[in-house]
């Protein structure tokens, strides 16, 4: 208070959360699964970078890598990514979740080992600061 001097009105001061209850994301305790999972939960768009993210688990699945990777959400894009899984034989090592449930969104990222944001700009994603 004593920096900001007389602007520093308390009663003119409000607090606005972000609006995520922390304590439903809490991290799951136990032993990490020999696979690893990544995935993200996300909108399909242009915005995002899907293909750059199923291009990486093809690259590391061809260096010998056990990687899966969990894809939750829906948007005009999915259609060429599920052909791009295909056209890079993935459909095994890849799962399109579709949309998930609010409620399920902390269960969905305790079944991840990493959670990956692939897109070419964010101003304030809620997906990302839900995996924080």
């Amino acid at each position: 208070r004593a920096a900001w001097g007389p602007l520093a009105r308390l009663e003119r001061v409000s607090v606005i959360g972000n609006g995520i209850d922390l304590h439903r994301f809490e991290a799951p305790t136990g032993s990490a699964p020999t696979r690893r999972t990544l995935g993200m939960h996300s909108r399909f768009t242009a915005s995002k970078d899907h293909p750059t993210l199923i291009r990486a688990i093809a690259e590391l699945r061809a260096a010998g890598h056990d990687v899966r990777l969990r894809l939750a959400g829906d948007g005009e894009t999915m259609p060429a990514l599920r052909r791009l899984v295909a056209a890079l034989d993935l459909e095994d090592h890849v799962d399109f979740l579709g949309m998930i449930p609010d409620a399920e969104i902390p269960a969905f990222l305790a079944s991840l080992g990493i959670f990956v944001q692939a897109t070419f700009g964010e101003c304030m994603s809620t997906s990302l600061m839900q995996a924080m």
